[in-house]
């Protein structure tokens, strides 16, 4: 009993003298001078730590600073530059390095402080050398309740990070490093957890695992697969981003474009370098539209490019959620909507929208696209393939090829900034050998029941809103129809059938239908201007002039019906019957009615030969 009472006394004893003896065996000039040399070794500068330590049981043995400053000095800079200043920094001392002779604060706890991570640009921590690496120690550092601020060296803005809670480990050099924390960052809630490998095994030349995975309000990434330096830190795996709400992302990163398109998902091999990074055998989901494809992403140019192809079976913006102030390109709707139904949704959506430059001066884009089947309102597509060439401010869309109602559509649009807030736009569309009542581009005419269709359209325009680039849109158009199949143009018959009667003394009326049509048209704003419409039957011609509003507002088209030779017998002379008439309504239904006093003249009398007279 006595000796065991003695060798409690010696320990007591000796603990007692070791910890009495501790604040001289670890003192703040040591652990400053260690902190200096690390993250000096790190930034490649000299370092400073500013700030009187003590030392204290924290609860284990710590130098505590209760106010401190770390600068480092750039080279040809004449004062130091801040980099941390905190409240309270506390260093716990590894007693085990007074044997080793390792670094004694290898733990690193700062709060409430302000850090300044000078000049950021994007792909800069993968430019980390061996060299650099190799200096990095083991350890751990936590920081809680501190705000960081990174300044960007290219616009000069200042990204706050608000941190929770945070913790670098490194325990030893055969282990990994991890990386978890809290953070706001733009009113959004952040949270990072990961493991890497370690900064010595890459220094030294060898590959390790990594894993990543970031949330940023409701988004998500993660990354999956390894480290390895080639002139670099790359890093080679799989990664998935996802988002819920991309409108809302896009928002939080400050995107001129905040597309509404339901679930963003993105899914792939990425091979990420300094400068840029691949994805292979992509897989990219856009709400109800999934795709197939690769991307490459660079950044070490006058602004970040990217190319890509996407392949899908079905493409489907009909049915995507309405957009407000024209965040989407989809067109709302269901598939059994109008055109001018569709066509006054996508107009509603986009009115009232400025033109933003930033848009077109974002990035670079060179995107392929391939879809077996697009449908856009009650326009249906196969077989489409079109890219999307956005470069120096300037964007091209482009339909090279498609299938069209069992005919081809090849369609080009160019937008141009102009340099003072204002847009300019060129489009054509040209559609070929085209079944007329399949196309969805225009209201269909009530009385047609089909026909063949060649059109096309050319116009351009300048505005700073969309409204004002449809208000302006110059451009012409011509349509032409073969194999027409229609039924009687309403109104015709009641309006032929006086004229008839009195000047041929016949009492019945035309019932046939046309068989084929041309129009030209003058483009003016939302005014159609027609220029020339004919349209020919069995029976008789049919010519118009006038004007209606896009997409399906009032007729005012005034012309003539011709009845041609093959009516001579109506009377004992053979004569054409001119007969002046007016169509009102709409383009979806059309209305004839009587335009003035009707004309009966021989065979080629003042018409140069021909049949039916020039209408004027």
């Amino acid at each position: 009993m006595k000796r065991l009472a003695f060798f409690a006394t010696a320990a007591f004893v000796v603990s007692a003298g070791v910890l009495a003896a501790l604040p001289r065996m670890v003192s703040a000039f040591d652990v400053k001078g260690q902190i200096e040399r690390s993250v000096g070794g790190i930034l490649g500068q000299p370092v400073t730590v500013a700030g009187e330590g003590h030392f204290a049981f924290a609860p284990w043995p710590a130098i505590v600073f209760d106010a401190t400053r770390i600068s480092a000095r750039e080279p040809g800079a004449a004062t130091p530059r801040t980099l941390v200043e905190a409240a309270r920094m506390v260093v716990t001392a590894d007693l085990s390095a007074l044997v080793t002779g390792g670094s004694i604060g290898r733990r690193i706890t700062i709060e409430d402080a302000a850090i300044d991570v000078p000049d950021l640009a994007l792909g800069g921590l993968v430019r980390l050398d061996r060299d650099a690496l190799g200096r990095i120690e083991p350890g751990r550092l936590a920081l809680a309740n501190s705000r960081i601020r990174l300044h960007g060296a290219a616009d000069g803005n200042v990204e706050t990070i608000d941190v929770k809670a945070a913790e670098f480990g490194w325990p030893d050099k055969s282990s990994h490093m991890r990386l978890d924390g809290t953070f706001v960052w733009r009113d959004t809630p952040v949270s990072i957890a990961s493991r890497v490998v370690g900064p010595v095994a890459l220094a030294a030349g060898r590959d390790g695992t990594a894993r990543v995975n970031v949330t940023v309000g409701g988004a998500e990434a993660k990354f999956d697969g390894r480290l390895f330096i080639l002139e670099g830190v790359q890093a080679q795996g799989s990664l998935t981003l996802r988002a819920p709400d991309p409108a809302a992302l896009a928002r939080l990163l400050h995107l001129p474009w905040q597309p509404s398109v339901g679930l963003f998902e993105l899914a792939g091999d990425v091979h990420a370098q300094a400068g840029g990074a691949t994805l292979a055998d992509a897989e990219l989901t856009l709400g109800q539209n999934a795709f197939d494809g690769a991307f490459s992403l660079r950044f070490d140019g006058k602004r970040p490019s990217l190319q890509g192809t996407l392949a899908t079976a079905r493409l489907d913006l009909s049915g995507a959620p309405p957009t407000s102030a024209a965040r989407s390109l989809a067109m709302p709707g269901p598939t059994s909507a109008a055109p001018a139904d569709v066509m006054q949704g996508v107009v509603a959506n986009w009115r009232g929208r400025t033109f933003d430059p930033r848009l077109l001066e974002a990035l670079d884009i060179d995107l392929r696209l391939s879809a077996k089947s697009a449908l856009l309102g009650n326009i249906n597509l196969t077989d489409a393939a079109s890219n999307l060439i956005l470069r120096d401010g300037r964007l091209r869309i482009e339909i090279g090829e498609a299938t069209l109602a069992q005919g081809r559509l090849t369609a080009t649009l160019d937008l141009r900034p102009t340099g003072d807030g204002n847009l300019t736009m060129k489009s054509r569309i040209g559609v070929v050998d085209a079944r007329l009542e399949g196309l969805g581009l225009v209201p269909l005419p009530s009385f047609i029941h089909s026909a063949r269709a060649r059109m096309t359209i050319e116009a351009d325009a300048e505005g700073s809103t969309l409204d004002e680039v449809g208000d302006r849109v110059r451009g012409r158009g011509r349509l032409t129809l073969t194999d027409l199949k229609t039924a009687p143009l309403p109104g015709l018959a009641e309006t032929l059938k006086q004229p008839l009667s009195t000047h041929t003394g016949s009492t019945r009326s035309s019932q046939s239908g046309f068989a084929s049509a041309e129009m030209t048209v003058a483009i003016a704003g939302r005014t159609i201007s027609v220029e020339d419409f004919s349209a020919t039957s069995p029976t008789m011609n049919l010519r118009l002039v006038g004007s209606t509003q896009w997409p399906n507002g009032p007729l005012a088209l005034r012309g003539a019906v011709v009845l041609n030779e093959r009516t001579a017998g109506w009377t004992s002379e053979p004569v054409t019957l001119e007969v002046p008439i007016s169509l009102v309504g709409s383009i979806g239904n059309p209305v004839a009615s009587p335009g003035g006093t009707p004309m009966v003249r021989p065979i080629g009398a003042d018409t140069g030969g021909r049949s039916a007279p020039v209408v004027p």
